[in-house]
């Protein structure tokens, strides 16, 4: 198999988080902490990064290097909007091991990523526009699976790796897919976390469907071969449902079991729900000449599946961008 294929070439994208020790501390004492206090670091290290604290102290909660690792990365995996937080992050530690202070790693300014935030929770709602036309959890799964796998690509550069560069550029790595995913459905009200390998290099989505846990490989089943096409071989799966697609060796946060197999007979069929672009291209909210420039000036440069001119030109449902569409915006606009 094709699976095995895909996992042998895509499974060196995902990157790891890379532990840079910048100051030890000596301490004075060398009693043992107190058992760590994981699920109060966890929040009080997210509101500090939203924050964009240089120094995070989290010497109250008894967090030892050991347990550093796996709560730094969960956190960077299980908030989509963190990709302003790069993935190094330096740390103060005691004799014993007990971590004092993180010093974290930011890739853009405060200006920076509010401007990113905002561009991605609008790309966020145009895509999500027609899912109030859908009742069920596993419809709005599906759609939301379906849309990005027939208007983005999978980046072969390895370069666009988080939620905001995929959304912008219309392709990315695994984390791409993932995060971009876990937002969507978060924004619709399902619950929603990450599946992470470290011996094939990957991760996806671990969806929660009718109070019952799923797996949901996105990246796999956006068909590379032939363009805006899909498969549903890593949709709704069980935890041996998603084995019988060669992924393993997966942990998740908590350790999530996936035992349903109410979809592993499933036939999804893509419903193909027509999509109208709203003529935004650059996402400032408003359709205005500008925008028919950029439409313009990209025509030559931009693939037909780029996500970030699709969600705002395809003016006619039809998953492609071509003179129709610019047309209709064309008339949108100057009318």
């Amino acid at each position: 198999m094709r699976f095995t294929a895909k996992c042998l070439a895509r499974g060196v994208v995902c990157l790891t988080l890379v532990f840079v020790t910048l100051w030890s501390c000596l301490s004075l004492t060398a009693t043992a902490p107190d058992e760590g206090d994981v699920a109060g670091a966890r929040e009080y290290v997210i509101n500090s990064l939203y924050a964009m604290s240089e120094e995070i102290n989290i010497e109250g909660f008894n967090i030892n290097k050991s347990e550093l690792l796996t709560v730094y990365t969960e956190i960077l995996k299980n908030n989509p909007y963190l990709f302003f937080v790069g993935t190094s992050v330096g740390y103060r530690a005691d004799l014993d091991g007990r971590i004092l202070s993180l010093y974290p790693n930011y890739t853009m300014t405060a200006e920076e990523y509010e401007e990113a935030r905002l561009f991605c929770e609008r790309q966020i709602s145009s895509m999500l526009t027609l899912t109030v036309y859908l009742d069920s959890e596993a419809e709005k799964a599906q759609y939301i699976h379906d849309w990005l796998c027939l208007n983005f690509s999978y980046d072969e550069s390895l370069s666009y790796d988080n939620m905001y560069l995929f959304l912008k550029e219309g392709r990315g790595t695994c984390q791409g897919y993932t995060y971009t995913y876990m937002a969507m459905l978060r924004a619709v009200g399902i619950e929603c976390s990450f599946a992470a390998s470290d011996s094939m290099a990957h991760i996806w989505n671990i969806v929660k469907i009718e109070g019952e846990w799923y797996h949901v490989d996105v990246t796999w089943d956006d068909y590379p071969e032939i363009f805006a096409s899909l498969e549903y071989a890593s949709f709704l799966k069980s935890d041996t449902g998603i084995k019988e697609t060669a992924h393993i060796d997966w942990h998740s946060p908590n350790d999530i079991l996936c035992v349903s197999e109410k979809y592993s007979d499933a036939d999804f069929v893509c419903p193909f729900l027509p999509f109208k672009g709203t003529g935004d291209v650059n996402c400032d909210g408003v359709a205005d000449v500008l925008d028919l420039v950029l439409c313009e000036l990209d025509r030559d440069k931009l693939p037909v599946n780029t996500g970030f001119l699709n969600i705002a030109v395809d003016m006619d449902g039809d998953c492609a961008l071509t003179d129709a569409d610019r047309l209709l915006i064309r008339k949108r606009i100057l009318d």
